[in-house]
């Protein structure tokens, strides 16, 4: 008997026959596939090999030049802060720590008596000398422009700790950078993190409490929500995160608290004048007094604003709502009926503004609708329907 030399067929399939060169076919393919995994993988590897070897991860000075003495910048670990992140956040809190320091010299006094802040009535809401002089302002007796502007320089200082104390960044700790390096990126995590959080908790007493659009609370709040933004952008060290999220968590509690005990500080002073008014007499402030006359525009005006039930919202301290007076003149508030809304103020009907809810100072209420902000005379001439004609002047200085 010879050998005879006999193919194997191919299993069957479902039933059925696979030719040879199906099965093949399905064999090259499958090691392709197998060889792609492969050569991605080879390649993962590598990559993440090269990052780890960087020139720059083992300097962690922040000089400007690599291994090499090139222009480009040390690159340090990875997760921590470069030489251009801490100058980008010194320069950020700058800007803060100018704000900070004008509003407290507004606060003491320190630019002149009677100085205001430019802005006042922003929008037409109310007055940012009281939001920033009023209750909410304070905590525990200390005003919060304080605590900011102090914070402001500890970011600074912590930003650029490093390149001060050149002498302490030699060697390295357990992370790869020197310990300076490290406890400052800490502090930065932790105090940016926080700052977030208090200038969360201010914009939402402006917009839920006081119902007021202070332009400097916002410069401030937009510097703190990008100093924490610009540092947490990236993968920080579990240290880092831990100390920052301890931070964050106190910053939220003690928020809480001054939230709760200004709350209360407020509901009682409104008791108080309760009380005093059904009393004994307050010492009341009047606005101030209108010098001008009032055009035959205003006065045409203000007839039909009678029609209309028109009524002007108020406060003494508010300059909008003194400058509208002065557009209008003396003659035409005197037929406009004026609402005082400050409890402080002359013939306060502080009770029938909250109860409409107005906004801010001043507000027009005309047909029951109710306008915020200073309106010239062609926007009010337009929200009751008449279109100006007359070029006269508005109004005239009184002898």
């Amino acid at each position: 008997h010879g050998d005879v030399a006999v193919q194997a067929r191919p299993r069957a399939r479902h039933g059925r026959g696979i030719p040879a060169g199906a099965a093949a076919a399905d064999e090259t393919r499958s090691n392709r596939r197998a060889q792609t995994k492969w050569a991605v993988a080879s390649w993962a590897r590598a990559v993440q090999q090269a990052v780890q070897a960087r020139p720059g991860d083992s300097e962690t000075d922040f000089e400007d030049g690599g291994a090499d003495g090139g222009a480009a910048e040390a690159w340090p670990m990875d997760g921590y802060l470069t030489s251009t992140d801490r100058k980008t956040l010194a320069a950020v809190a700058s800007v803060g720590l100018l704000e900070t320091a004008f509003l407290n010299a507004n606060k003491f006094g320190l630019l002149g008596a009677g100085s205001e802040l430019p802005n006042l009535c922003l929008g037409g809401t109310v007055s940012c000398s009281q939001v920033l002089n009023g209750p909410w302002s304070m905590a525990f007796g200390v005003p919060l422009t304080i605590p900011g502007m102090l914070a402001y320089a500890t970011v600074i200082m912590l930003a650029l700790v490093p390149f001060l104390a050149s002498d302490q960044r030699d060697g390295t700790g357990e992370s790869g950078v020197s310990p300076i390096e490290e406890w400052s990126q800490n502090g930065l995590a932790g105090l940016t993190l926080s700052m977030a959080v208090f200038s969360g908790y201010l914009i939402s007493v402006l917009a839920f409490k006081i119902k007021a659009a202070c332009g400097w609370c916002f410069v401030s709040a937009s510097c703190s929500l990008f100093l924490a933004g610009f540092t947490w952008n990236r993968r920080l060290p579990l240290p880092t995160v831990k100390v920052g999220l301890s931070s964050g968590a106190m910053a939220v509690l003690g928020a809480g608290v001054i939230f709760a005990t200004t709350s209360t500080q407020v509901a009682i002073a409104d008791a108080q004048t309760y009380l005093a008014t059904g009393g004994a007499q307050m010492e009341l402030q009047a606005p101030p007094a209108i010098t001008t006359h009032s055009s035959d525009r205003v006065m045409k005006l203000v007839k039909y604003l009678e029609k209309s039930d028109a009524k002007m919202y108020g406060a003494f301290w508010c300059s909008h709502c003194y400058d509208q007076k002065q557009t209008l003149g003396a003659e035409a508030m005197r037929s406009i009926p004026y609402i005082e809304c400050a409890k402080d103020g002359a013939n306060s009907q502080r009770k029938l503004c909250q109860e409409k809810d107005i906004p801010g100072y001043p507000t027009w209420e005309i047909d029951g609708k109710y306008h915020p902000g200073e309106q010239t005379l062609d926007e009010l001439e337009e929200l009751i329907g008449l279109k100006a004609k007359a070029v006269t002047p508005l109004t005239t200085e009184l002898p």
